[in-house]
């Protein structure tokens, strides 16, 4: 199922959080954010003023997550670290221009059974995930 709409599962979100502590959701809903703090659309929005230091985490609509990325990448720049769950695909422009040689990308080993309205899908999602890792500059390795 190929919808802007799937969710992080809570597993996933909560291992990842052990690790960087998110403060920001930068693309979520009333239904689906996984912190506190959460926007819809944060294109037009300062993270590094809503994040106040913490890291930002990212499940952009996969249909068009280029603009996303774009302000990840950005943000970045500022000293804004943001992890960001996307499609594994290397054959598009987005990829080609957001993710690859500027992002840490770490590919997830198995298909990822998204939620959707808080529950599992039926199916594993069709495509593989990756974490793109935009490090800012107080946590670069």
């Amino acid at each position: 199922m190929d919808t802007d709409e799937l969710e992080t599962p809570d597993w996933l979100f909560d291992q990842l959080r052990s690790i960087f502590n998110f403060s920001f959701d930068a693309a979520a809903s009333a239904m689906n954010h996984k912190c506190t703090i959460w926007s819809g659309d944060s294109l037009d929005k300062n993270w590094k003023e809503i994040t106040l230091g913490g890291v930002v985490w990212l499940n952009p609509p996969y249909s068009n997550p280029g603009p996303f990325l774009s302000k990840a990448v950005g943000e970045s720049h500022r000293g804004v670290t943001t992890v960001a769950l996307i499609k594994g695909d290397p054959s598009t422009r987005w990829w080609r221009v957001f993710v690859e040689g500027v992002a840490t990308i770490v590919w997830i080993p198995n298909r990822i059974r998204f939620h959707l309205n808080g529950e599992p899908t039926k199916y594993p999602a069709s495509f593989p995930s990756v974490l793109a890792i935009y490090w800012g500059v107080k946590w670069k390795p």
